[in-house]
């Protein structure tokens, strides 16, 4: 996998792979793979291509770490690129490559980069006093009204709901 000497914020880190774990109840590989719309021939040609890790035609069940490398490898694979830069980009990755298609993606400066969501709690936390600042700076007294109304009648439901009970 390539480093390209970056440095990655909070919100960006190099893309992980979903856990592997069998699960105690296995798809049946022929619904999966209609629901996907991955058929066994486009599955062989990725597993020929080297892009996924195992045959399903032998297959009657799916794991979830097989489903989530099927999705990652469809989408890439769909996604209009030259065979051979598929093959390229694919291999600053590990093995197998059931990554996170809704989180990972491709960076044209970083490479291969999965998006962190952080905690809203904590970003009200760390950012909610200088936006409330900010806006006061800027006489934004319409945003703060707006947010203002918006916790003062969450705190009003909240004080009913802990009365009735």
């Amino acid at each position: 996998m390539s480093n390209r000497g970056l440095t990655f914020s909070n919100e960006l880190r190099r893309p992980s792979q979903v856990a592997s774990q069998l699960s105690l109840f296995p798809r049946r590989l022929d619904e999966t793979l209609a629901m996907l719309r991955v058929s066994l021939d486009d599955a062989a040609h990725w597993q020929q291509a080297g892009w996924l890790s195992y045959e399903a035609a032998t297959l009657e069940t799916i794991e979830d770490d097989q489903i989530a490398e099927l999705v990652f490898i469809r989408d890439i694979a769909r996604s209009g690129l030259p065979h051979s830069l598929v093959t390229e980009l694919l291999r600053e990755l590990e093995r197998p490559y059931a990554y996170p298609p809704e989180t990972t993606a491709y960076s044209f400066s970083s490479g291969w980069v999965e998006v962190i969501f952080p905690d809203m709690d904590e970003m009200v936390d760390q950012h909610l006093e200088s936006w409330v600042q900010e806006k006061l700076a800027e006489g934004d007294e319409e945003r703060l009204s707006a947010a203002s109304d918006s916790i003062m009648l969450a705190l009003a439901e909240l004080r009913v709901r802990n009365k009735s009970r």
